[in-house]
């Protein structure tokens, strides 16, 4: 079965996006809780409030307006790994140079 597919003929539709937001909150606080440990004070701080705003989530199941994801792809869309000389993007997976 591939990742990410849906066998499941009765879970379509807005009950099918509402388990993909759900989860996507799930990984974001999964990752925001191992980078926690490696960045400066202000930005453990900045990861503590928006952890918070996940866990309330989380526990009220309200998923509009997911400013925290969009947040969390913007920062992903600014970070990327880039050449120092073309500035163009370099591929995610490594490649065979022999």
């Amino acid at each position: 079965m591939p990742l990410g597919a849906n066998f499941l003929p009765w879970l379509r539709g807005s009950e099918l996006a509402r388990l993909d937001r759900m989860l996507s909150y799930f990984l974001l606080l999964n990752q925001s809780r191992r980078s926690l440990k490696k960045v400066s004070l202000a930005q453990q701080i900045a990861n503590l409030a928006v952890q918070a705003s996940i866990r309330w989530r989380l526990r009220s199941s309200l998923f509009s307006f997911p400013w925290e994801i969009w947040l969390s792809q913007l920062f992903e869309h600014l970070i990327k790994r880039r050449s120092l000389v073309t500035g163009q993007e370099l591929p995610l997976e490594s490649v065979n140079v022999c």
